[in-house]
């Protein structure tokens, strides 16, 4: 599943950086594809843990730090710093979080679809912005672009490998199947 996330990834991703290509013309046309391109890796991994961390929010959970590589907020103490390496496996952020043991199982398949459904959300809201604003106006070529890269972000997330959200809500989900098994 893991080589399905990243060949999503690698495909959209792609996709999403030739969009930008139409728009952009000039003596800086490489430089300024490279750095929109790092914006919207950046833009949809932001939108993608603040989904995480909404939801984090919305259950009543203490939400401790979130971070887009290369920057990582504490919330306690409230410190902004750069993220030297990931925790685990993640490829481009994390939230960290705490929750009360009452309803776990749902809070936290609540806060590891959140992440997804706003990587998902943003690529609807930037198709719609790149069809209202014409993909070869520099604003519009962006808009697609994103959408593209969020929306593969959100679909590969939602795949079952290791260090996952899709791997989370499915062994929530098995967890809450074998409980409520008959015997």
């Amino acid at each position: 599943m893991k080589l399905l996330a990243y060949a999503v990834l690698l495909v959209t991703g792609g996709m999403g950086m030739t969009a930008l290509y139409p728009a952009i013309r000039g003596p800086w046309e490489s430089y300024a594809h490279v750095s929109l391109a790092l914006l919207l890796i950046f833009l949809s991994v932001l939108i993608h843990e603040l989904g995480h961390a909404a939801a984090v929010r919305f259950v009543k959970g203490d939400l401790q730090a979130i971070a887009v590589v290369p920057f990582e907020l504490r919330l306690r103490p409230r410190r902004l710093s750069l993220v030297r390496r990931l925790r685990g496996r993640e490829v481009g952020g994390y939230v960290t979080y705490a929750i009360n043991r009452v309803g776990a199982r749902r809070k936290h398949m609540i806060v590891a679809l959140a992440g997804p459904g706003a990587s998902l959300a943003l690529a609807v809201l930037a198709a719609i912005g790149a069809e209202a604003l014409a993909t070869q106006s520099p604003v519009g070529a962006f808009c697609a672009g994103l959408a593209l890269v969020s929306g593969g972000a959100g679909i590969a997330n939602l795949l079952p490998f290791e260090g996952s959200d899709g791997a989370q809500i499915l062994q929530r989900w098995r967890a809450g199947r074998l409980r409520e098994k008959p015997e």
